[in-house]
């Protein structure tokens, strides 16, 4: 996909987008109809003029990515915000500051309707307290010094800012199950899968947050149809937004009845019984206490009087389904060094700033934010399918295929907003992938930037070297400033 947009002013957007979805595969659609989505951005935008043409083509079908649709937006948005800075003598910075939405224009309809989705309306978190701090972090005065230094020296440094608007927690619902087994243990189950983003450690303390049980006590199972029959799954970051509210609620009603049954148990008043550590026990008299596993065994026993009167058992199964789409936003600084000579470039620092609401686990959204942001990189700089003239593929392994290395990746430095969110009990919005989405946008600006004096422009990714070099005509610097000089 590749969005080619006129310059944003104070009135209007005009994009056309014209999609490669390649061959069969109609679910590839839904990746134009995401960027058309996006295209408002963080931006106070009075009127926009959309429209999207999808062509299938011989290439290999075209499928949801990490950011879906969303890339391409933050893109052409941001690399247009460049444009109109540069067309106005003002740093970039500065201009997104007087477009960007601010916290007190929230919930904001930006008027576009998502087909089958309803309208686009951002619930909270503006990208202006982001920036603020993404700036603060990198001091912009000494960057911009550092870079006439440099420069003198016939060295080029670049910086690249870009912000974004991200809709998680879509979908219609997802459910979770907590049960006590006999044994003490609490298994967690739900309908959605993890690839490696950590969804166990999350639903394992929201549970345990919850029912007041050590998060050791607690196993997670996903996926397993056996545990839980309906599931809509893992995409759209929505886990932490959807899964996580079903879990929390479910957990609470165990804790419910966990309550109830021990009272029953010992004799006491619901209001009396205190609940630490998996175990329960009576205000006021030492040695009246019950621990979980024996109140599982209890709970589910056949033997005596039902121990709770609707039915047997410490468990409980909840599905949640949002009101609405709940929009994380951020703010990402990328800066790096391009050598003209060799059209290479190296990043040597990036900052990313995000408010996905409330932080459930924090260890957790720094590893997605830092693998989004690896991920990016590697889509800006380096990776690309390419095609022959007759349509086949000549990037068909790794061997052709370039990834980035952990060479190519400098440790990033993130900052945390909490706009906490309105469409779920938690709070929360989705963190997978917004370390991904202005990546792209944000390299492009800095090698631009970097590349400033030369008059190149860059308008699509990845940035390889051959593309650098052919933009420079191929030349030495040298030689290259010679002949603007001349002319």
């Amino acid at each position: 996909m590749r969005p080619v947009s006129t310059p944003i002013d104070d009135t209007s957007l005009q994009d056309r987008v014209v999609h490669d979805n390649g061959a069969y595969a109609p679910y590839g659609l839904r990746l134009p109809l995401v960027t058309l989505a996006s295209l408002a951005g963080p931006y106070r935008i009075p009127a926009l003029d959309i429209r999207m043409t999808s062509v299938f083509t011989n290439k290999a079908p075209a499928v949801p990515y990490r950011g879906a649709g969303q890339p391409e937006a933050v893109f052409v948005l941001e690399r247009a915000m460049d444009r109109a800075a540069q067309a106005l003598g003002v740093e970039p910075a500065d201009l997104r500051r007087r477009n960007l939405l601010q916290p007190e224009d929230f919930p904001y309809d930006t008027g576009i309707a998502y087909p089958g989705a309803g309208r686009v309306v951002y619930d909270a978190g503006s990208c202006a307290p982001c920036l603020e701090m993404v700036l603060a972090h990198i001091d912009m005065p000494a960057f911009r010094a550092q870079q006439a230094h440099e420069r003198s020296a016939g060295r080029y440094i670049g910086l690249g800012v870009a912000c974004y608007m991200e809709g998680t927690g879509a979908g219609t619902f997802e459910g979770a199950t907590v049960r006590v087994e006999q044994s003490g243990r609490v298994t967690v189950f739900s309908g959605i899968c993890s690839q490696g983003q950590g969804h166990e450690t999350l639903l394992a303390g929201i549970c345990a947050a919850e029912l007041g049980v050590p998060v050791e006590q607690i196993q997670v199972r996903l996926g397993d149809t056996a545990g839980i029959t309906y599931g809509v799954g893992t995409w759209g970051s929505r886990v932490a937004a959807v899964a996580g509210p079903a879990a929390a609620e479910a957990a609470r009603r165990v804790k419910e009845r966990v309550i109830l049954a021990a009272a029953r148990v010992l004799e006491a008043s619901p209001a009396d019984v205190r609940w630490a550590e998996g175990r329960a026990s009576v205000a006021g008299v030492r040695g009246r206490s019950i621990g979980l596993g024996e109140l599982a065994r209890v709970a589910a026993s056949g033997r005596g009087p039902l121990v709770l009167p609707d039915r047997p058992g410490l468990e409980a199964t909840v599905y949640f389904t949002p009101s609405a789409t709940t929009y994380a936003s951020g703010a990402h600084v990328a800066v790096v060094a391009v050598d003209p000579e060799e059209g290479t470039t190296r990043v040597l620092r990036y900052v990313a700033v995000h408010d996905c609401g409330r932080i459930l686990h924090q260890k957790s959204v720094e590893g997605q934010t830092i693998g989004g942001v690896a991920q990016g990189i590697g889509g800006a700089l380096c990776e690309a399918l390419i095609y022959d003239s007759a349509g086949q593929p000549l990037t068909a392994t790794l061997m052709e295929y370039a990834l980035p290395r952990a060479t190519g990746v400098p440790a990033i430095e993130i900052g945390h907003m909490e706009a906490p969110s309105a469409l779920n009990p938690l709070g929360a919005r989705g963190a997978g992938e917004g370390g991904t989405i202005p990546v792209y946008a944000a390299i492009a600006g800095a090698v631009e930037d970097a590349l400033r004096s030369f008059g190149i422009t860059i308008d699509a990714v990845p940035v390889t070297p051959m593309k650098i070099r052919r933009a420079l005509g191929g030349l030495p610097p040298s030689v290259e400033v010679a002949r603007r000089s001349e002319h």
